[in-house]
């Protein structure tokens, strides 16, 4: 039975029914960070989704290749999560969605070293992701927490938010 990360950590992915601070270990995302109107079409938001389910879907499926993952295990890939703001503006202005910042994540299973990732994320680049033309490469690596996130990026990098 493949594992799934929404029925083993209810505690992160079923609401409630009041809001809650909740603790999140450390753990592996797949992330893209990005601007703009999430409903733009081709836009940068659409080329993310495509790239995060590329990445994740390669190395859940990378049992039926010639690619051997160390301590792979069957998973389910889990849901896409974000985190949005918008500089200089307090609350949310939903009339300039352009304005908006955000990451774009999927978890991804611990055995997945940088390596791996890095073996999923070539053809995911080539075939979902137009990188901006000033990166020599659309895969940035970041630190949170000691765990490991790819960001392609589509802006200048930054803090987290």
């Amino acid at each position: 039975m493949a594992f799934d990360f929404k029925k083993e950590y209810k505690e992160f992915y079923l609401p409630k029914e009041r809001p809650e601070i909740v603790t999140v270990p450390r753990a592996n995302y797949a992330a893209v960070r990005g601007q703009g109107d999430p409903n733009a079409p081709d836009g940068a938001y659409q080329q993310a989704i495509a790239v995060l389910y590329a990445v994740a879907y390669t190395i859940k499926m990378s049992k039926k290749g010639d690619h051997r993952i160390d301590g792979y295990y069957d998973f389910v890939v889990p849901p896409l999560e974000g985190f949005w703001w918008q500089e200089g503006v307090d609350g949310v202005d939903y009339g300039n969605k352009a304005g908006f910042q955000w990451y774009a994540v999927i978890r991804l299973p611990d055995f997945v070293t940088g390596a791996d990732f890095a073996w999923a994320g070539k053809p995911a680049a080539r075939s979902a992701w137009t990188a901006p033309a000033r990166s020599s490469s659309p895969w940035t690596r970041v630190f949170a927490s000691r765990s490991f996130m790819w960001v392609p990026s589509t802006t200048s990098p930054g803090p987290w938010r």
